[in-house]
């Protein structure tokens, strides 16, 4: 936004369900740039000893993510969005006279390394995994959506990208879809149940099921992140939550179970 800029980064331990979270605010988006195109160029996040760097890079598709927060925490990796790669891209109507544009993609292979709190964390011995999800437009005044992201090795070690949504898009259009090694399944209308008007700090689970009956399932929660703020001109609802899902995801030739793999569920309202 032209009025502010907004980054936060975290890093949640599975193992000790530790969350350490950091939030930055620029006046005026001073030090910001986002690149209006999802495949080029550089964008930036700097405020003092903090910045958040994602680019590409010379090598066709690769994208560097390089962070660095004071002392705290140093992040360098490259998720590998090869060529035969296929992201969900949509672009459609959003209010009177604004649009919506969106690509994503999940289950990206990745390499690299986290330093947090003087402890080392390498991607590839990890067999992490990636998720890009990059929108821009004009959107309605008052916008809230729903939103669900997922990325696991399944058992055989094949990669498993999900990205689920409910709310921004109005008009037929889905940004529903899930990856299995790189290969697109298009998802129709998920219909996310919860409790949004509980404590933001509990743990009920979610229920997420599509109208074409692909997607069954449940998700569960153990932790989660959530910003309120009321500036007048601008506001913010925010509440991410982290967990396990649980559930069957029927594809057309084979049934994928997930017995607690780890992904995020969201729900969020901005006026802007």
């Amino acid at each position: 936004l032209k009025i502010a800029s907004n980054c936060f980064v975290y890093v949640y331990n599975l193992k000790t369900n530790q969350l350490n979270e950091y939030s930055f605010v620029n006046l005026f988006s001073k030090d910001t740039l986002i690149e209006p195109q999802p495949n080029s160029g550089n964008s930036y996040f700097k405020k003092g000893n903090n910045s958040v760097y994602i680019n590409t890079t010379d090598r066709p598709g690769e994208r560097k993510v390089t962070v660095k927060i004071s002392t705290t925490l140093s992040l360098d990796a490259i998720i590998n969005e090869s060529d035969n790669y296929i992201p969900l891209s949509v672009c459609a109507r959003a209010g009177y006279a604004g649009f919506h544009f969106t690509q994503k993609s999940a289950g990206l292979n990745c390499h690299g390394t986290l330093m947090l709190n003087n402890t080392r964390y390498d991607f590839s011995s990890m067999n992490a995994l990636a998720c890009v999800d990059w929108s821009a437009g004009y959107m309605r005044r008052e916008t809230f959506w729903n939103w669900a992201s997922l990325a696991c090795k399944l058992p055989g070690g094949r990669n498993l990208g999900l990205n689920l949504s409910a709310g921004v898009i109005e008009t037929g259009f889905t940004e529903n879809a899930i990856w299995l090694d790189g290969k697109l399944y298009k998802i129709d209308m998920v219909d996310f149940k919860f409790n949004r008007y509980g404590d933001k700090t509990d743990c009920a689970k979610w229920e997420l099921h599509s109208n074409d009956g692909m997607i069954n399932l449940i998700f569960e929660p153990v932790s989660h992140r959530f910003d309120k703020t009321n500036l007048l001109i601008v506001a913010t609802n925010f509440t991410q939550k982290i967990g396990r899902y649980f559930g069957e995801i029927t594809l057309p030739n084979e049934v994928i179970i997930l017995n607690g793999q780890w992904g995020l569920v969201e729900d969020h309202y901005s006026k802007w």
